[in-house]
């Protein structure tokens, strides 16, 4: 099975794509392992979610979702947990 040259500019904008949404769910969370394991959901969609087109449209979802809520919930659980000294 031949792959069509015509395809490839296609294919690197999505991988291009990918790579920068997975660089910057890493940089928005500060762990690695959040970005490999998003990296593996794109990879095997179809064990979690069902077909594979949809598993991953799912994943990158997430993905964005993620890197864009992940400021909010690192904010609220650094407030409750950090105990308060009082201040003399």
């Amino acid at each position: 099975m031949t792959y069509p040259v015509t395809a490839i500019p296609g294919s690197l904008i999505v991988v291009f794509v990918a790579g920068v949404l997975l660089a910057v769910l890493y940089y928005r969370t500060g762990n690695l392992f959040v970005a490999i394991g998003f990296h593996a959901l794109i990879n095997a969609p179809t064990m979690v979610v069902g077909a594979p087109a949809v598993g991953e449209l799912t994943a990158l979802v997430l993905v964005v979702l993620i890197a864009l809520v992940w400021p909010w919930i690192e904010k609220h659980i650094e407030t409750e947990s950090k105990p308060t000294v009082p201040v003399f």
